[in-house]
């Protein structure tokens, strides 16, 4: 579960590294930049499928600067950005890991700036 929300944000990144480095900027990736900024709130039903084709289904919250979190309808399993720390609960482990939101990916769609 961790390793697929941290690929959503890897694949998040890879729209905005290109555009960081080039001196002339395409005018969509501008457009694209310019929504991601002014984007606060977002909420959306998604669908998880694995490498091994199982597949889950849940919510996604959204509140910038900060705050995200992955509700699934199958398990009980959730991830949480709190706005310091991003929270990966697994249901099977029955254990929780963190890891500080600047040192993962989703720092990219959570800080107040892209």
């Amino acid at each position: 579960m961790k390793q697929i929300a941290l690929a959503l944000f890897a694949g998040l990144m890879m729209f905005s590294a290109p555009a960081a480095d080039a001196q002339v900027q395409d005018p969509e990736i501008a457009k694209a930049e310019t929504y991601l900024q002014n984007l606060k709130t977002a909420q959306a039903d998604f669908i998880q499928t694995s490498s091994l084709g199982s597949r889950l289904s849940g919510k996604f919250y959204l509140n910038r600067p900060g705050k995200l979190r992955f509700d699934y309808n199958e398990v009980q399993d959730f991830i949480v950005a709190d706005g310091v720390f991003v929270y990966f609960y697994d249901s099977q482990l029955g254990s929780q890991s963190n890891a500080p939101i600047g040192q993962t990916l989703a720092d990219f769609l959570l800080r107040e700036d892209l």
